[in-house]
């Protein structure tokens, strides 16, 4: 798994009682050579290649072919989890790793919680051929409370042309939300922290410039109603802390405004 990684999949690994090796990450996402130098012959890769959770950056075309080569040689999963990865400000969405996968080793999953709405509860995963009865099996003993309907009023929306229209007119408002809610901050707190330049995703982080408890600043700023998260939390690496931020909610700059003077005084709290 990447370290950072996302923290509630880690969490289940652990409950089942997996071994998780964590593998560092940089500006090009997961550094697939330490993961292979450390567990060769693992069994199963989690990645975010089209937007690492939680620090935005994406997975280079020459790691993802290392990654799918090493899956290929040694029989073993990949899961890629698209987080977030339909939200990108820049360019065009990055193909999958799953489009790339010539070995039938990737398993796709994603989900329309935040493309669409969290009520919804709708997710789903691409599998290799093989593994379709396994999965319909799991699923039917999982007793899933999933909406058929819900399905196929999704599948007419998407195969409508809706969905597509839907997502350019998020991509742009997510977009002016980033910028509105980034600058506030750092108009504010300049001195405090630096934002990550990776524009995409529904949060950014914003990494703590002096040595602070990233955890003790969050708890403080939450208690108002907020719900960030203390990058921490999410890796191993003791010297890596920051916020992470949704924006998405930030619809106009009285809100941004509101919430950076909240954020200061959980700054001024923690200091006191």
């Amino acid at each position: 798994m990447e370290d950072p990684g996302y923290i509630y999949a880690t969490k289940l690994l652990e409950d089942i009682g997996a071994e998780i090796i964590r593998v560092p990450v940089d500006d090009d996402g997961m550094i697939v050579s330490l993961g292979i130098k450390n567990a060769e012959n693992a069994k199963l890769a989690i990645v975010t290649p089209s937007h690492h959770s939680p620090l935005g950056m994406t997975l280079s075309s020459s790691r993802r072919v290392e990654l799918l080569n090493w899956a290929g040689v040694n029989d073993s999963w990949i899961v890629e989890d698209d987080y977030d990865g339909e939200y990108r400000y820049s360019g065009y969405p990055l193909p999958s790793l799953k489009s790339l996968d010539q070995y039938d080793r990737v398993i796709y999953a994603g989900s329309f919680s935040k493309t669409l709405f969290p009520s919804l509860r709708l997710g789903y995963v691409v599998v290799p051929q093989k593994l379709v009865d396994d999965f319909t099996e799991k699923l039917s003993l999982l007793r899933a409370n999933y909406s058929f309907k819900a399905q196929l009023i999704v599948n007419d929306f998407i195969a409508e042309g809706h969905f597509s229209k839907h997502l350019n007119k998020m991509r742009a408002l997510y977009a002016e939300r980033r910028e509105l809610t980034s600058q506030c901050l750092a108009d504010v707190l300049e001195d405090r922290i630096e934002i990550t330049t990776t524009k995409n995703g529904t949060h950014f982080v914003a990494k703590l410039r002096n040595n602070e408890s990233d955890i003790e600043i969050v708890n403080s700023f939450n208690k108002l109603g907020y719900g960030i998260h203390a990058l921490s939390n999410w890796t191993t690496d003791t010297v890596r802390n920051g916020l992470i931020i949704g924006f998405t909610n930030v619809s106009n700059k009285k809100i941004a405004e509101s919430a950076t003077i909240d954020l200061r005084n959980a700054f001024l709290r923690f200091n006191a």
